[in-house]
């Protein structure tokens, strides 16, 4: 099936210079593949983004015209829908994963790598020095590595790396597959809790990389690819993504409670008048105030799939609303330091059936910019809470 071969890298004996690292795509290395992926892809139903702008007309940011435009030119990404990714799943002999990329000689195959981090000469040294002390864990048969760059997040590994398993799972039914490959320093409990949840079956097929470097008798890995020809905006769904959550089980019509996701107990983007938006809410509404992380997998699917909205400032914890019913609404709080991230729960919002809505409030803190995440405080001015109970 596969027609690659091992293309060790060309080092001297001496460890003289190594060649130049270039990349290239699976296809051109050979590599075949075990799920060519789908088509045709389909689409992210976007249709307009529904924004409200609850901020006070007398606050500074308001009336900077740089931001203004901002708002404007994401808010357009959202006016016609949006290719999916396609997730393509590869396989070959003679491949090194390193440090989640996937390496054939000098050469790295492309998707397999964050495309802000494309690796260089240094990470070829890097991988070559262990090539040659012989420090690569060995896995036998077909292995499969199935997570993204980011997968320490929930977010990340619930939307874009778990459902990968809807593709995978079947392989590994039929023998085609041998072996699933995690790499993370440390197991977090949500990985664990979900593969247990959803894929009992697979959990003994779950390996931990033990260090940087595995080279299994044959890999199996995906790439997903970037936008469409043509297409100027993009998602992080996927084909595997679609599959996963349209899977789930899920009620036909919103239930009754509102559900306030909680980041006060994070370091940014917490809304720092919380309380007062959940006495508000709570006057006329049943709402259940949650932090995701003090929940099981199972537990927030039962809490989240009862929800008649979900409301909560962009974060991680959001991501639960792949379990809410039908027609949910997602009311997600941002600012405009944050609002070109709004794809994320925006766009797995459409895939669950729901009704996304995005909030602007006014932002609190010294930050100028996001830095490793990392950005200011959100405050929701009092004159906006009854525009919010329209909402809910």
């Amino acid at each position: 099936m596969n027609t690659h071969e091992s293309r060790p890298t060309a080092a001297p004996a001496d460890g003289g210079q190594l060649p130049e690292v270039t990349v290239a795509f699976a296809r051109e290395l050979g590599i075949g593949t075990l799920d060519p992926g789908e088509s045709p892809v389909g689409v992210v139903p976007r249709a307009g983004l529904r924004l409200t702008d609850l901020r006070r007309p007398e606050a500074a940011e308001v009336a900077d015209p740089a931001k203004q435009a901002r708002i404007r030119t994401i808010a357009r990404r959202y006016d016609r829908p949006v290719e999916l990714r396609n997730d393509i799943l590869h396989a070959g002999p003679g491949l090194d994963l390193f440090r989640g990329q996937v390496w054939s000689g000098a050469q790295v195959v492309e998707g397999t790598f964050h495309k802000k981090l494309r690796p260089g000469a240094d990470e070829l040294e890097r991988l070559d020095r262990l090539r040659r002390r012989n420090r690569a864990q060995r896995f036998s048969g077909v292995n499969a590595y199935f997570q993204k760059p980011g997968t320490q997040n929930y977010f990340h590994w619930m939307i874009e790396c778990l459902p990968r398993l809807e593709v995978l799972g079947p392989l590994v039914r039929e023998g085609r597959v041998d072996g699933l490959i995690l790499n993370f320093g440390r197991l977090p409990d949500f990985v664990r809790d979900s593969l247990a949840h959803f894929y009992p079956d697979l959990v003994d097929r779950a390996q931990l990389l033990a260090g940087p470097l595995a080279t299994p008798d044959e890999l199996a890995f995906f790439v997903s690819g970037g936008p469409a020809a043509g297409q100027t905006s993009e998602t992080r769904m996927s084909t595997a993504t679609r599959r996963f959550i349209e899977a789930l089980p899920r009620r036909d019509a919103p239930g009754d409670e509102v559900i306030l996701v909680s980041r006060a107990d994070m370091e940014n983007r917490r809304l720092l008048n919380e309380d007062e938006v959940f006495a508000y809410l709570g006057a006329r509404f049943p709402v259940r105030r949650i932090v995701g992380a003090r929940l099981s997998i199972a537990e927030q699917q039962v809490v989240f799939g009862r929800a008649r909205a979900i409301i909560g400032v962009h974060g991680a914890g959001l991501s639960n609303l792949i379990f809410a019913p039908r027609g949910c609404r997602l009311i997600e709080f941002t600012t405009v330091q944050y609002i070109n991230r709004t794809a994320s729960f925006h766009d797995s919002c459409l895939l669950a059936g729901g009704e996304p809505h995005l909030v602007l409030a006014e932002e609190v803190g010294g930050r100028t910019e996001v830095v490793n995440n990392l950005g200011n405080d959100l405050f929701l001015p009092a004159e906006g809470f009854a525009r919010l109970a329209e909402l809910v």
